[in-house]
């Protein structure tokens, strides 16, 4: 995922430059619109991604509680 929203990145800004580079207003409304557009899809990549680790991190203190109350049940 973290390939993605460097690639993401990188497209948003190559994006921008054309945008800067260029003197038809055309082209630089496209270019903006589509600089727009990654910037959006990094930002969901990265939300995934923080969602991602808080699930994760939730299914591993779930499957310790379940290893803790497990010892606790064999030891009573």
């Amino acid at each position: 995922m973290a390939d993605n929203l460097a690639f993401y990145r990188q497209r948003a800004e190559a994006d921008r430059r054309a945008a800067e580079a260029t003197t038809l207003e055309n082209v630089r409304e496209r270019c903006l619109r589509s600089m727009s557009h990654w910037e959006a899809m990094a930002e969901r990549a990265e939300k995934y991604e923080e969602q991602r680790e808080i699930r994760e991190a939730a299914s591993r203190a779930r499957v310790e509680a379940a290893k803790l109350a497990a010892a606790e049940t064999a030891a009573a």
